[in-house]
């Protein structure tokens, strides 16, 4: 089966050019084992993705002559001679490309070459929560040497040669773990640096310097806590008890540890401050010839070097940076000391560039490799789970939940490979990874993004752009936020909802909440059937409230609050909902819901291995029972088959994710996971009122 469902993946290329142009074709790539005509195959009129590999980790290995970059765009692996390239903008051919059902690549951020025992390591950041291991000679539906499991949202990988492990940072647990360098399977690490002393604090890149026996680790800054303790509202019991760790954002920084360390360590340095121009700091390494610290910052697209030495608020020795360097928002930077440079891997133009290590200043690179034309769009995905539609000036509002923090608006008429029209992100912004809601406020011409990492909500400006601060924060001890992660606005009773995916909770805030604001009402408590809750609709005209839950709907009164059962449970075989629907949709008395069906198992809790793990991680998108969208009555209870349905080969979704509606022009908006795109529907007959269920069997 697992090569079934993932081969659907390897259509993508085909499938984004055919629907591009509306051919009846594209839908004929991707076949499901029942081939009946249904007419919930109802084929996209739009569909926006990017057909060419999106560079995000990079590693060099100069014995080799080896330079590797993972690709979460198309889910594949590249490796070139890291002499190639040229500044002609043509497109490089890899060595090998790893890419396929068998793979086990998915959301793949960070990586590592062992020129040593001639592996590439590459860690699957969401969805699949694993770390791959390919042999160099990997090419095409290769299996991996190994796979085993890592923590969720794990991000950076390096190589410490001298002990033989293998350190992995862990975004949501602010934790760095270590493994035996030939784990496989499921096992549990060998060591942590983690604790309120470490200075973690959503980490990304890190790199082993065994030289000087140092690990250094750049952070974000989203922080929430080690250890949450839940509180809230109006449940009774809850009632006085304010949460130990609220949300906070502090500044980025790159933190320095030595590399035997574990535990609740301080860091031996930290670079942090004004001073230092650290903007969402990315990928790192360390350049032994100048001893120096190389950061890729995302946010102001440039290449910071630091003296290796230097600690507290300093600025770098050089900073690359200006229109000649190519470089645009860089995920990853290598350092070839034999050859003397720096490889720098852009996520906002399909580029690999390999500038002189000691470059500074508006420096061209000395070379390129392309994995697009010079000049290709770029709409920049990486896992768009939530979607929302701007009616004021009709743009299609995408954020990501992999690889760069942002939210990206689309013309709603864009189709095929384009670039956004504005994006928002950088430091500024305070956005976070794990976006699964967003929301447009058209009365007041806002936009609502939750942060997951650091329990906060952010509103912004309708028109925000670039590294835009937010107009208003809710975060603080108060606010009783736990892994927000999807939010809905009654702006009829002038209320905001935030759906917590692990507090088991609905919060219900003022709609102009800011700062460290208390609930107006809390829903929580073993009565609600709240579990792990990604969703979230509230309808202001038949004042109810529904929840996309583990595996079902669960419908609420509107001033529910405390331990109080829903009024109806949607959820059973004929719903078709088998695991995590997620984003969500209430129109006139409808919910419209994208229920994705993967099987996200993830084998840790916090960064402890579960007692009840398996032994073989296993690939989340086994489930045979492909995703959908689906509507229901709000008034529906029980195991009810949709009104209606978008699956099937011609719609083009296998796991679709994230959802918003456009009634005026009677359009749908879906981005899916594995398609990594969006994908827009012309259905005004869905939005109709009334309407009664076929007698047709529900695939």
């Amino acid at each position: 089966m697992k090569k079934k469902i993932i081969g659907h993946m390897l259509s993508i290329v085909i499938l984004a050019s055919a629907m591009a142009s509306h051919g009846t074709r594209a839908g004929q790539q991707v076949q499901e084992s029942d081939s009946k005509p249904d007419r919930a195959d109802i084929q996209p009129v739009r569909v926006i993705a990017d057909p060419y590999p999106a560079f995000n980790g990079i590693a060099v290995d100069p014995s080799n002559n080896l330079v590797a970059m993972t690709d979460p765009n198309r889910k594949s692996l590249l490796s070139y001679d890291s002499r190639q390239g040229s500044n002609h903008g043509a497109v490089n051919i890899p060595i090998h490309q790893v890419t396929g059902p068998n793979t086990f690549l998915g959301m793949i951020a960070g990586m590592v070459l062992d020129g040593q025992h001639r592996e590439i390591y590459a860690a699957n950041n969401d969805i699949e929560d694993t770390v791959v291991v390919m042999p160099y000679e990997a090419m095409g539906d290769a299996e991996p040497a190994r796979v085993f499991s890592v923590p969720h949202q794990s991000w950076g990988l390096a190589l410490g040669h001298k002990s033989d492990e293998l350190a992995v940072t862990v975004e949501v647990q602010n934790t760095i773990v270590f493994y035996r360098r030939e784990v496989k399977g499921v096992e549990a690490p060998t060591r942590l640096i983690r604790g309120v002393n470490t200075g973690l604090a959503d980490p990304h890149g890190i790199y082993w310097d065994e030289t000087h026996d140092e690990i250094g680790v750049a952070n974000h800054g989203n922080f929430r806590g080690v250890v949450k303790n839940m509180g809230g509202g109006c449940y009774p019991s809850l009632d006085t008890d304010i949460p130990a760790e609220a949300g906070e954002f502090r500044p980025p920084s790159v933190t320095l540890y030595s590399a035997s360390e574990k535990g609740d360590v301080k860091p031996l340095r930290m670079l942090q401050g004004s001073q230092t121009g650290l903007d969402w700091p990315m990928g790192m390494a360390y350049d032994p010839v100048h001893d120096a610290i190389v950061v890729a910052n995302n946010g102001d697209s440039s290449i910071r070097i630091f003296d290796r030495q230097t600690n507290g608020n300093v600025a770098p020795v050089r900073v690359i940076h200006g229109d000649k360097t190519g470089i645009n928002h860089p995920m990853g930077v290598a350092v070839d000391p034999q050859k003397g440079e720096i490889w720098v891997s852009n996520w906002g133009d399909h580029s690999a560039l390999a500038f002189d290590s000691g470059a500074s200043g508006n420096a061209v690179p000395k070379r390129e490799i392309r994995s697009a034309p010079a000049g290709s769009p770029t709409p920049g995905f990486g896992n768009p789970m939530a979607l929302a539609y701007d009616s004021k000036r009709d743009e299609i509002l995408v954020p990501n939940c992999v690889t760069q923090p942002r939210v990206a608006a689309f013309a709603r008429l864009a189709n095929g490979q384009v670039a956004p029209k504005r994006v928002l992100t950088g430091q500024g912004s305070m956005l976070g990874r794990t976006v699964h809601g967003l929301v447009y406020d058209a009365v007041h011409d806002e936009i609502v993004v939750p942060n997951a990492l650091a329990d906060a909500v952010l509103v912004f400006r309708g028109s925000a752009d670039g590294p835009e601060h937010p107009i208003r924060v809710i975060q603080g001890p108060h606010t009783h936020l736990v892994t927000p992660h999807s939010v809905s606005l009654d702006l009829a009773h002038g209320e905001m909802y935030v759906a917590s995916l692990t507090g088991k909770r609905v919060n219900v805030f003022a709609w102009n909440a800011n700062g460290d604001a208390a609930p107006l009402r809390v829903i929580e408590g073993p009565h609600t059937n709240l579990g792990h809750t990604v969703g979230i609709a509230v309808d202001s005209t038949t004042n109810l409230v529904a929840v996309a839950n583990s595996r079902d709907i669960l419908v609420f009164n509107r001033t529910d609050c405390g331990n109080v059962a829903p009024r109806a449970r949607i959820m059973g075989l004929k719903t078709g909902i088998g695991d995590e629907p997620w984003q969500m949709e209430l129109y006139k008395g409808k919910i419209f819901v994208a229920a994705s069906n993967h099987l996200h198992q993830n084998l840790y809790t916090d960064v402890t291995l579960k007692s009840d793990a398996k032994q073989v991680p296993e690939d989340p998108w086994l489930n045979p029972n492909l995703g959908f969208v689906g509507v229901w009555n709000i008034t529906d209870n029980g195991d009810v088959p949709p009104l209606a349905k978008i699956k099937g080969p011609f719609s083009g979704l296998l796991h679709p994710v994230g959802l918003a509606l456009n009634p005026k022009d009677g359009e749908i908006y879906v981005s899916d996971s594995v398609r990594n795109g969006v994908f827009s529907f012309l259905l005004p007959q869905f939005f109709q009122q009334g309407g009664s269920r076929s007698d047709r069997p529900q695939k």
